[in-house]
């Protein structure tokens, strides 16, 4: 799940994830907005925060999170103004809103064992070479996307330190958490 990562004076930076499809970037953390859809009161909250709005965008071809802006709002991503009042959102962007402390959007997801999805059945783990089989716990991995058993008998994707990919550098343990920060920077 995308998030943002927002500075918290007393404990650093926080994840917030982005579990709905609309948030008002004129307050922190950011708040969650009615759908589109929703109550014309809701559809309004945004004019209360400045104006500018992250919006999940989903189609065919994946997610896309975009900023919608009032001309007037001038949010900045990665130092550069959205003129026209959209801009589309990549991993890692900076967003800079007036009077709000700035905050970086990250599409990073977690490695969690889940069950297996009807379309990575196909496939065999990397590890052990065996089938996957459909609802069976496993773990997809966040950077190369390749899925490994997790189960008590097959340990796949905790068994190495890294992803069985030998081109990916993903560490496989659990509690791993994420491999970028904003304090990298």
């Amino acid at each position: 799940m995308a998030h943002l990562w927002v500075s918290d004076d007393a404990s650093g930076w926080l994840v917030s994830p982005l579990d709905g499809s609309m948030f008002a970037l004129g307050a922190t953390p950011p708040r969650r907005l009615a759908d589109l859809g929703g109550a014309p009161d809701d559809r309004h909250e945004a004019d209360d925060d400045c104006g500018v709005v992250l919006h999940r965008v989903d189609d065919p071809s994946g997610t896309l999170w975009v900023i919608l802006a009032r001309r007037e709002a001038q949010p900045l991503v990665n130092g550069t103004p959205s003129r026209l009042g959209l801009a589309v959102l990549d991993d890692r962007d900076e967003i800079r809103v007036p009077g709000v402390p700035p905050v970086f959007f990250s599409t990073e997801v977690l490695a969690s064992v889940q069950p297996l999805p009807d379309a990575a059945a196909l496939g065999h783990c990397p590890r052990c070479q065996q089938p996957l089989a459909v609802g069976h716990p496993a773990v997809r991995c966040p950077l190369c996307g390749l899925w490994h058993h997790e189960t008590g008998d097959l340990p796949c994707w905790t068994y190495q330190p890294r992803c069985a990919n030998p081109a990916c550098a993903q560490a496989t343990a659990l509690d791993a958490g994420f491999t970028w920060t904003p304090e990298a920077l």
